[in-house]
């Protein structure tokens, strides 16, 4: 996980995002992004519980995607980001059909979109 320091804390921000805030997407992935006036890097992800009714699996999406991100995040220009899963991360029977790497790819792609926009 990445440090607290870096999560987004309240529901203003993550709704200001969604509504004023740019977007990408790739296969598995949505971006949402909000420039910082503070200058400083804030990231929430996002996996509903109508993505999967199991939390064992929404709890593991999230910890694969802020993994990626901790990685990356000295790298990414300062902002507020929202990490959204799209459902065909899962396969049909529920289970996490995504390796790591394919979403580490994802996320560098979303996040080098996000810096030249």
């Amino acid at each position: 996980m990445f440090k607290r320091e870096f999560s987004l804390k309240n529901k203003y921000d993550f709704s200001n995002i969604f509504k004023n805030g740019e977007s990408q997407s790739s296969p598995h992935l949505i971006l949402k992004k909000r420039p910082s006036n503070e200058g400083k890097k804030a990231i929430g992800i996002v996996v509903s519980g109508k993505f999967s009714k199991s939390s064992v699996i929404r709890n593991k999406i999230k910890r694969l995607i802020a993994e990626e991100v901790r990685v990356n995040i000295s790298s990414m220009p300062a902002g507020k980001y929202v990490f959204i899963p799209k459902k065909n991360i899962l396969n049909e029977n529920g289970k996490i059909s995504v390796n790591v790497e394919i979403l580490s790819s994802e996320i560098n792609t979303l996040l080098s979109k996000m810096a030249l926009s």
